[in-house]
């Protein structure tokens, strides 16, 4: 053999070979239709891991005997590509099935991957990777059947399925955050060599016996021998609820609302339209629905023409003659390939697209009325009959429908504003609001309202308030807030007390129905859409001064531009803006004072007049009156009635009483001005006041001669020849004896005052008794002081008779006359 031939005869073994290695290790990894797969597993559920089991899918009632699965270790700080169990494959049941039955605990919670291999020759504990570098070093099968990986994401982690597929399920693969424990092939037995395949299983042991779970949608039932199962979307009660698809002229502003009749919010990716021919039943376009949550209660409109659409969410073309016109025609909202409900109009679409019949039911086109289009009357109401549930009405896209007809003014929202914002002060953020104005004409009922605060750094919406079933008054306002007791007029108290809103860079808030954005408003610069009306660059509030904040000024103008309506002004909560700037005056609590005076004229030279002060705290928090002054006497704390400090709810009143003579000349005029000082819990004072006017008024009497007691005419000192007297005419007597009797009588009720003057004396008493004679006398007053002026006062004294009694316990006086006088009003 020469040299030559011996060549060609190696190069000939050798690519023989080579060719029979390389053949080898394609089988080695080769996978038929008929094989056997991996087809659900579960090694990490809650509590211990008691139920963990292995399920492989095949052909039914088939010995797969010369299989196995071999668990390999895969993390960093373990014997990575060591197999740490075994376990071999036996037949399958009628269906298909065969299982490793429930371990206990014998398979890894981190990384770990699962091989179903054919003819395994190794044992538990083999390193099938000597080298620690994720390539298989020993190969004790025939073949790779299936493999299936579980990466926790440890540093160094290894997995062995890159030699044949891509399934590793990592802590995020399905777009979950915690790592699985286990997972389902759906649909059941697919294997397109991707994590596509695996649906993770409840870890919570949905679906195993002893275990309630708590499956959720994107999650898999756990199934062993059985099979697998998706937690299936839920069925929700979504209808097609308005739909305008012929306007005058250029259908160019078509539109379909879907109204969620549900409990529950409703996630509307799964969902879509379809538009059907109703003579053919072909389907023309279908429009599959945004990932969007769709909250209970709420709409959700689809056009061809936003800038023509109120309210319009998604955004389809093309934008003119979007749906057809019927006779007949239809569309339907599907869930996957189940019909979830359906309107035909202008007649019956065939099946399945019509409910009950669409005869009759069409939206006008031969009107000059582009605002008419087919309704759900009442609202949202699906009694399965097209032309019973739908008439034609005015169109009110994004919002409840209206049982209005033609004509039909243009669609619009409610026009309930947010008038000013305060989310910054020196120091804590306790004194924040957001106030709200009416812009129309007619009340608006705030229920429909929330109010929406969001994060404009990643668009969270991180406080959502709902406002109360309140009728607000057009023109009138109303204030959110985080502490009524810093906030003058606040409406609605809610939580937290402080730092409520955000302090911007960007941050927003947004009056909402549903999901709809009625009007908003991004300060110290721009959040994303809908939370933004064309800029908030440069508006801030810049919490130097505690009652500054950013206001619409002109007050409650709305240009739909944020940093033009808007501007840094004095707070005014409650109430219509200001254009004030600086500085900004403080704001509190207020209260009403109301004085009374009774009687408000005496005759000259005075008399005593009962004041009355009525104090009513106005504010929306709690006050304390702690002080009342009257300027003519001073302070008021302990006089008649009067006591300070007082507690002031809301609405709460105090009244009291006080007595004051008010003297001087005939022709004056006498003013009482009574002021009360009080504060809030926080310490923002009060200050009410009011005055009353007390007139003198001349007395028209006259004054007669001192009668002297050698008179015979001289009062006597028994009653029975008491001197009679008239009432507002001053007499001057004698006191040379010790006892002197008078009588007068009263014509109607009156406020009298009895005086005696000049009784020089001093010592004794001046007695008044009511009665018709002597015998019959009952006392209603008296004044013993030690003094020269003596006087009983009778408040609403009752007609009659009446007697006056003085008593001189003194020395007598036949130089100097006394004076007396019944003074009436």
């Amino acid at each position: 053999m020469n040299k030559r031939t011996l060549s060609v005869q190696l190069i000939l073994i050798l690519s023989f070979l080579c060719g029979s290695i390389l053949t080898a290790r394609v089988l080695a990894f080769s996978n038929d239709a008929s094989d056997p797969v991996i087809n659900e597993f579960l090694i990490n559920h809650v509590g211990a891991d008691t139920n963990e089991f292995i399920e492989i899918f095949g052909q039914p009632d088939t010995d797969y005997s010369t299989t196995a699965v071999i668990q390999i270790e895969g993390d960093s700080d373990s014997a990575q590509g060591r197999v740490d169990s075994v376990h071999a494959v036996g037949t399958t049941d009628a269906n298909g099935y065969w299982t490793t039955g429930y371990l206990n605990n014998q398979i890894e919670n981190g990384t770990v991957t699962l091989l179903l291999v054919d003819v395994f020759t190794g044992t538990v504990g083999t390193d099938l990777d000597t080298d620690d570098d994720g390539v298989f070093d020993l190969t004790p099968w025939s073949r790779i059947i299936d493999a299936i990986a579980i990466d926790d994401g440890g540093s160094g982690d290894l997995t062995y399925t890159s030699v044949y597929t891509n399934a590793i399920l990592t802590r995020t693969y399905d777009g979950f955050s915690e790592i699985p424990g286990g997972a389902s092939r759906i649909p059941n037995g697919v294997n397109t060599f991707s994590a596509g395949d695996w649906v993770r299983n409840d870890p919570d042991g949905a679906g195993l016996t002893g275990f309630t779970g708590t499956p959720i949608v994107g999650e898999a039932y756990n199934t062993p021998g059985a099979e697998n199962q998706s937690v299936a979307v839920p069925m929700h009660t979504l209808v097609i609820n308005e739909i305008d698809y012929n306007q005058p002229g250029t259908d160019a502003a078509e539109f379909i609302e879907i109204y969620n009749a549900d409990s529950v919010a409703v996630e509307l990716k799964d969902y879509a339209l379809k538009l059907v021919n109703g003579t053919d039943g072909i389907v023309y376009q279908s429009i599959p629905l945004p990932d969007v949550i769709l909250s209970a209660g709420n709409y959700f409109v689809v056009c061809g023409n936003p800038a023509l659409v109120l309210n319009c969410d998604l955004d389809v073309s093309p934008d003119t003659d979007l749906i057809q016109n019927g006779a007949p025609d239809a569309v339907a909202l599907m869930l996957g390939n189940q019909m979830v409900d359906s309107l035909s109009y202008e007649g019956d679409s065939l099946s399945p697209y019509t409910e009950g019949t669409g005869a009759g039911l069409q939206d006008p086109s031969d009107t000059d009325d582009d605002y008419q289009g087919l309704s759900r009357i009442p609202d949202g109401q699906d009694t399965q009959q097209n032309n019973s549930d739908f008439a034609v009405h005015c169109i009110t896209p994004g919002l409840a429908n209206d049982t209005a007809v033609a004509p039909c003014t243009p669609p619009e929202n409610p026009p309930l504003l947010i008038n000013e914002i305060d989310y910054d002060q020196p120091g804590d953020d306790t004194a924040e609001f957001v106030e709200l104005f009416n812009a129309g004409d007619t009340p608006l009922d705030l229920s429909i309202f929330s109010l929406r605060l969001i994060n404009g750094a990643n668009d969270a919406i991180y406080q959502n308030i709902a406002l109360p079933s309140l009728m607000l008054a057009a023109g009138d306002y109303f204030v959110v807030c985080g502490e009524a007791a810093l906030t003058v007029n606040c409406d609605l108290d809610v939580s937290p007390d402080a730092d409520l809103i955000q302090n911007g860079a960007p941050d927003a808030a947004a009056v909402m129905i549903g999901d709809r954005v009625i009007d908003a408003v991004s300060y110290e610069g721009d959040t994303a859409v809908p939370y933004l009306e064309g800029s908030g660059v440069g508006l801030i509030d810049t919490g130097v001064s505690d009652y500054m904040g950013i206001s619409r000024w002109p007050n409650g103008t709305d240009t739909a531009v944020n940093n033009v309506d808007f501007s840094p002004r004095c707070i005014t909560p409650g109430e219509a803006n200001t254009s004030q700037t600086e500085p900004c005056p403080e704001l509190g609590p207020t209260a009403v004072l109301h004085l009374q005076a009774n009687p408000t004229s005496v005759l000259e030279p005075g008399g005593p007049v009962i004041f009355t002060v009525y104090i009513t705290n106005t504010s929306t928090v709690t006050i304390t009156i702690n002080n009342l002054v009257d300027d003519m006497t001073s302070g008021l704390l302990v006089q008649g009635t009067c006591a300070i400090p007082q507690v002031l709810t809301v609405n709460g009143s105090y009244t009291c009483h006080y007595t004051d003579e008010v003297n001087g000349a005939a022709g004056q005029s006498v003013t009482h001005l009574v002021t009360a000082v009080g504060q809030d819990a926080a310490g923002h004072t009060l200050n009410a006041s009011q005055s009353v006017t007390v007139t003198i008024n001349k007395r028209y009497q006259l004054f007669l001669p001192a009668i002297r007691h050698d008179r015979s005419d001289e009062p006597n000192n028994i009653c029975s020849e008491a001197y009679s007297i008239k009432t507002d005419q001053t007499y001057s007597f004698l006191a040379n004896d010790d006892k002197d009797w008078y009588q007068f009588d009263l014509p109607t009720k009156t406020n009298v005052t009895i005086r005696l003057t000049n009784f020089l004396p001093m010592d004794g008493q001046i007695v008044v008794y009511s009665g018709s004679n002597c015998s019959t006398l009952s006392t209603v007053g008296n004044d013993g002081s030690n003094s020269t002026t003596k006087t009983v006062n009778l408040v609403n004294a009752s007609p009659g008779g009446y007697y006056i009694l003085i008593i001189n316990e003194g020395t007598t006086n036949i130089t100097t006359p006394y004076q007396l006088l019944v003074d009436t009003p």
